[in-house]
């Protein structure tokens, strides 16, 4: 049997959980506004100033990874506004 893939809630909610309980406080003190890149099985972060780059540092240490991305300091990495010929904007 193929190996199953955690659902979208599921990294949300472990990728959460980790930097909740690893990351928030030194983070939100040293990196506010900055983002991170959360590996839900190693649980290692990779932080940057900019989305992209977080994702590229934690898909060099992880090639297979399976990642949880957040801003700093807010709830999520980016807002979903109104839909755009169908599609949700991320602003």
């Amino acid at each position: 049997m193929p190996p199953t893939h955690p659902s979208d809630r599921e990294i949300v909610l472990k990728g959460r959980q980790i930097y909740d309980s690893k990351y928030r406080s030194g983070f939100e003190r040293d990196f506010l506004g900055q983002f991170a890149a959360i590996d839900i099985v190693t649980e290692d972060a990779f932080v940057d100033e900019f989305p992209d780059r977080a994702l590229a540092k934690a898909k060099i240490a992880s090639p297979s990874g399976t990642f949880f991305l957040v801003r700093i300091g807010s709830e999520a990495a980016f807002k979903v506004s109104g839909l755009s010929h169908g599609h949700p904007r991320l602003v």
